[in-house]
């Protein structure tokens, strides 16, 4: 069940992030991290995708280096959004812990201010 998971939410990332279409925002996936390059001062949401009624998505960990980190819901889509720091250059980690029909999954999102 993890490895569809995981792919489920790789192909939902690629396809939610209205908000890095600029050259300098970048969205990578490796392993169990989703790798997001974004300049300083700047907001960004990250799209999870849809999840079952009984499911829970949850930050196990949290960024440390930020003003928000943050899930939130939207028309049944779940998001991530991240700020950073004021004029923060540098990089920045959370952990997503999504519980799903009796399975914990937990994968990280790596944010490098540049």
């Amino acid at each position: 069940m993890k490895p569809v998971l995981m792919l489920l939410l790789a192909v939902v990332v690629g396809f939610a992030m209205p908000t890095c279409k600029k050259d300098e925002d970048k969205l990578s996936f490796s392993g169990d991290t989703f790798t997001l390059t974004i300049k300083k001062n700047e907001s960004k949401k990250l799209g999870l995708g849809q999840f079952y009624a009984n499911d829970k998505v949850e930050i196990s960990k949290q960024a440390a280096h930020a003003t928000q980190s943050s899930l939130y819901y939207d028309r049944g889509q779940t998001y991530y959004h991240y700020t950073p720091l004021p004029d923060f250059t540098g990089s920045d980690e959370a952990q997503i812990k999504i519980s799903s029909r009796g399975e914990v999954t937990f994968f990280n999102i790596k944010i490098i201010i540049k």
